[in-house]
């Protein structure tokens, strides 16, 4: 097995295929140690709070990215867990990561591609449709109901019947969703229907939704709200935030879904090649 190697030490790997099927990564450098969102519980805060930051820090960035006048639409439609795809800075700012699957300057109904961690996918994914923005709505639903609850809320061990809930199942209400606000904004971003589902009109629909009434869009946009929570970090290699189960765990290529192993001969160019499976820096 080969591996391809960056400047670094980062704390995070992007599996990519190398040209004539040989396995290969890429190690990325981390911003001033972003810590995982899912880890917040860990240091504090309550489930409460955690919706809390969600709600103050996530919003933005979701789909579109809003400068002036001018708007940039991405589906993200991730391949991997959406909470581990929220990442703290050294201030406490939330980042998104992988958008390897993205799709830029989406619009309309116009993707088919399988594609999305199992608990976070849409019914329209699902039913194999064809989908637009909405479903990065109906993520965003599960993921606030997943960061309050604990859960994401249609979860079951079994795939099969995890898609049959999402497909068909009521939402059921978490102990720790008091808020009628809260539990509305889950359940109109989890509503199984395309065009009533909250955030499927326009983002400003969103931006207008109660439980987003306190937030001033343009400080959030600057940086200029402080964020509830700020990692402690020595540096841009301080790890102390980040799970022992990530940083212990070995690389592994994601299969696509034929199986195969994508073959870009020119996908790596200007990158050096250690054919040695065994790196050491």
């Amino acid at each position: 097995m080969g591996r391809m190697y960056g400047k670094g030490k980062g704390i995070s790997a992007s599996c990519l295929p190398y040209k004539r099927t040989a396995p290969s990564w890429l190690k990325t450098t981390s911003a001033e140690v972003e810590a995982s969102v899912c880890r917040l519980a860990k240091k504090g805060l309550t489930p409460s709070q955690i919706g809390v930051l969600l709600r103050d820090q996530k919003g933005i960035g979701q789909v579109k990215a809003v400068t002036g006048s001018k708007i940039l639409r991405i589906l993200k439609k991730n391949g991997r867990g959406w909470p581990e795809n929220l990442l703290l800075d050294a201030d406490g700012h939330i980042k998104i990561t992988d958008f390897g699957l993205s799709k830029e300057n989406a619009s309309g109904e116009e993707l088919h591609s399988l594609c999305g961690t199992p608990e976070y996918l849409a019914p329209e994914i699902i039913l194999k449709k064809a989908y637009g923005m909405a479903v990065d709505w109906w993520s965003l639903g599960t993921l606030i109901y997943e960061m309050i609850s604990g859960l994401p809320p249609f979860y079951d061990k079994n795939r099969r019947v995890m898609y049959n809930k999402i497909l068909s199942a009521p939402l059921s209400r978490c102990p720790y969703m008091s808020a009628e606000i809260s539990l509305s904004l889950g359940v109109g971003a989890l509503t199984p229907r395309v065009r009533p589902r909250l955030g499927s009109g326009s983002f400003e629909d969103v931006m207008k939704h109660p439980w987003f009434r306190d937030i001033d869009w343009e400080k959030l946009y600057k940086k200029e709200v402080v964020p509830p929570f700020k990692p402690v970090v020595s540096g841009a290699e301080d790890v102390r935030n980040v799970d022992s189960v990530f940083l212990e765990e070995l690389p592994a290529i994601t299969p696509t879904f034929e199986g195969k192993v994508l073959t870009d001969p020119d996908a790596f160019t200007g990158f050096s090649y250690n054919p040695n499976p065994a790196h050491s820096e």
